[in-house]
């Protein structure tokens, strides 16, 4: 609205009252900031996978298409949501730039007066066609023809070896935690998240990752005040995760393949999903912000199959209704 439409506010002679007017702006702070709203996925994105998301269930993908009827085609949103994933972005962004300078990190770089001209696996350095600065470009990855994702950075150890690192932004409180009470970090989807990143990166460039580091930054502090966790990256390591994702891949496929008819949510994915026993769920799945909707049912042969019988046949109907309301519209034409 431009400043000669807005509403002229009514002449007041009373003086202000500052503690109203602090009151009212927070009921209007609470009122945005509580306000859910949602985005469009792009189309592509329904068709593939980001480590970012990992660990991957194929049967909790399946649960979830199959109760909406559909692929997932929105995302929710709200203020705080955005909040963090701006914060998370504009600290990686910064972190990379400035321990990118010390070439100790291996990554892409693209000279900042010409996009065109780029240096790919490599420590920093100054544009080797016009002597231009350069900035960070992470490194892509890609799996099958499913998976795509980006790493943060490879650090390069005194020795020559490499050490894959993975950025998080967190808060004080669980870095405090951690230097002076109990082991927070790493978190259990941070590790096996980077435990995926360690493999891709050798399926991709060949690069012998000798391990990981988790680097979680406090949001307010930085670099003043952070955790740095980690563990090597094995050859039993590598062998895991080619069969964790070789298997992701086809489960996802099932996944695009039964949302196409919703007869019936294949058996695959029960006979081989992720979770062997509610333990392992626990020590290394869980997530408290994105807890699983199976999670009560899923070690209970009987419940789990009551369960997803019941969620076949609601997509069954969910899929008729649509494919009547589209022969009503074409109908009315």
């Amino acid at each position: 609205m431009s400043p000669a439409n807005r509403k002229k506010p009514s002449k007041v002679t009373a003086k202000p009252n500052l503690p109203d007017i602090i009151s009212e702006f927070k009921d209007y702070v609470t009122s945005c900031t509580t306000a859910a709203d949602s985005e469009t996925i792009e189309d592509f994105r329904k068709y593939e996978m980001y480590p970012s998301s990992f660990p991957y269930c194929g049967l909790r993908h399946a649960y979830e298409t199959f109760k909406e009827g559909k692929l997932k085609d929105t995302r929710d949103v709200d203020f705080f949501s955005t909040f963090y994933t701006s914060v998370g972005t504009t600290t990686h962004e910064v972190i990379q730039e400035w321990l990118g300078r010390g070439c100790k990190i291996l990554s892409n770089w693209v000279c900042k007066e010409n996009p065109k001209h780029t240096v790919e696996l490599s420590t920093y350095q100054d544009c080797p066609k016009c002597g231009s600065q350069m900035a960070h470009e992470e490194i892509r990855i890609k799996f099958g023809d499913t998976i795509r994702g980006r790493i943060d950075d490879i650090f390069i150890d005194s020795d020559g070896r490499y050490w894959l690192i993975d950025y998080k932004t967190t808060g004080s409180y669980p870095i405090y935690l951690h230097k002076n009470k109990e082991t927070v970090f790493p978190y259990a989807t941070n590790k096996f998240q980077i435990q995926a990143y360690c493999f891709f990166i050798k399926e991709n460039y060949g690069i012998d990752i000798s391990g990981w580091l988790l680097v979680y930054v406090s949001r307010d502090k930085s670099f003043r005040d952070y955790i740095c966790v980690g563990d090597v990256f094995t050859k039993a390591d590598y062998e895991e995760q080619l069969k964790i994702h070789t298997r992701s891949v086809e489960h996802f496929r099932q996944v695009i393949a039964s949302s196409k008819t919703f007869d019936y949510i294949p058996g695959v994915l029960i006979d081989e999903k992720l979770c062997r026993c509610k333990s392992y769920y626990e020590e290394n799945i869980k997530d408290k912000y994105n807890p699983c909707p199976l999670a009560n049912v899923c070690f209970s042969p009987k419940r789990l199959d009551a369960e997803l019988t019941a969620v076949e046949e609601s997509a069954k109907l969910l899929t008729r209704r649509s494919k009547n309301t589209k022969k009503s519209k074409l109908g009315d034409k």
